[in-house]
């Protein structure tokens, strides 16, 4: 009768270690598919998380994932303001120095918000020597760029950055 009792009490053992382990691996499944859902995602978290990541892509020369950065209205837009940047990326090869100069030349000094949709984010200048030229790249010499907030990601306004 000992025998009954500890067969069936070990099965129960083996069953609930069975049962945590796959429990285990359906967790760690889901949290690889919502880190690589929530890395792929347009835009950014927060107003200052969007401007980071823009700037890093512009950085590493990623020019295309920069679009995932800035607003569109549908996938159409999207793909045709990629196509003419690929063709300033060829003939105008100046505006692609001047965009990355101004993220190589500065920070992000200060995040304002405007309204709960809408973020103001301004830069400092970390690299003091003067280029004229990019004042005509970011928002007429500004120095700061317009954060919009949509579908609940937020994202750079278009048209401001040349």
């Amino acid at each position: 009768m000992t025998y009954g009792l500890n067969s069936s009490f070990k099965r129960q053992l083996n069953n609930k270690s069975k049962n945590k382990r796959l429990l285990a691996v359906i967790i760690l499944v889901l949290i690889i598919v919502f880190s690589i859902v929530l890395t792929d995602r347009e835009g950014g978290a927060t107003p200052e998380e969007l401007v980071k990541g823009w700037m890093k892509a512009v950085r590493k020369n990623e020019f295309e994932k920069m679009f995932d950065y800035i607003y569109y209205d549908n996938k159409k837009d999207k793909d045709e303001s990629a196509q003419e940047f690929k063709k300033i990326s060829k003939e105008e090869k100046y505006k692609l120095d001047m965009l990355k100069s101004f993220v190589n030349d500065n920070e992000i000094e200060e995040v304002k918000m405007i309204d709960l949709n809408t973020f103001i984010v301004r830069f400092k200048k970390i690299n003091k020597k003067d280029n004229l030229d990019k004042k005509y790249l970011i928002n007429d010499g500004r120095s700061f760029l317009t954060v919009e907030k949509h579908n609940g990601r937020w994202f750079l306004k278009k048209n401001q950055l040349w």
